[in-house]
């Protein structure tokens, strides 16, 4: 009878682990996905986003090319890292600070009300920095998260059962 349940606990715990590490695949496949392509278009238009450095409040302007450059090419690999699968942890920890970067130079344009694109995917799409900008990068910041500490998700899931 114990072997029965613990054979049964078993196999629980490997569909409970299966399905979350399909979704947790999922969304550092999406995460990565997003910061590859940011990145292939802010090179696409690497003189709008030099000039939206400019324009921030934060004096940059005289490193505001080396700046962009830098992100670019950042943001091209962890995107392609975390598609990959490769230095994953490594990589979601650069996201996540690239993410609080971001909300910490954008937030202060959205409380002064500062009519600002961010020029998040260059010429592909408008991002002004609103209130949706803030939930959009808050959300892939818990993404980031989340596939950063998957073991501790895992866990986590399986004992709440």
């Amino acid at each position: 009878m114990v072997r029965l349940i613990r054979d049964a606990q078993t196999k629980q715990y490997r569909n409970i682990k299966r399905t979350l590490d399909g979704i947790v695949f999922l969304l550092r496949v999406t995460l990565g996905a997003v910061f590859l392509s940011s990145g292939i278009s802010k090179i696409i238009s690497a003189e709008s986003l030099v000039g939206m450095i400019k324009s921030l409040s934060i004096d940059l302007s005289s490193v505001a090319g080396e700046i962009a450059i830098v992100l670019c090419a950042v943001e091209i690999i962890v995107g392609i890292f975390l598609i990959a699968g490769l230095l994953v942890k490594q990589s979601s920890l650069v996201v996540m600070f690239l993410l609080v970067l971001f909300i910490a130079v954008f937030l202060p344009q959205l409380m002064v009300q500062n009519e600002v694109d961010c020029n998040c995917f260059g010429p592909f799409l408008s991002s002004r920095v609103d209130t949706i900008f803030l939930i959009r990068d808050l959300l892939l910041l818990g993404t980031a998260f989340i596939v950063h500490d998957k073991e501790k998700q895992i866990l986590w899931a399986i004992t709440c059962n």
